[in-house]
């Protein structure tokens, strides 16, 4: 696992974000988004209304290792 994928996992969990809805395309219908995370060519954008991430900047080999972390139920 990278550095870069090791710290974004360890603020998504630090910060609650565990087990919620990650995407890596932008949303289409106009969602309110914060950016929540910008560090390592990586940026992490929250929709509070809806409670859903869209993460940019990962491989897809990071996405996969990202998942098996984020989206665990536990």
């Amino acid at each position: 696992m990278t550095e870069r994928l090791q710290k974004l996992i360890t603020f998504l969990v630090d910060s609650g974000y565990r087990n919620t809805q990650t995407f890596t395309t932008r949303n289409w219908v106009g969602d309110e988004m914060d950016t929540i995370y910008f560090a390592d060519g990586i940026q992490v954008d929250y929709c509070y209304k809806y409670e859903y991430l869209e993460i940019f900047g990962v491989t897809d080999d990071e996405w996969v290792e990202l998942a098996k972390v984020v989206e665990k139920d536990d």
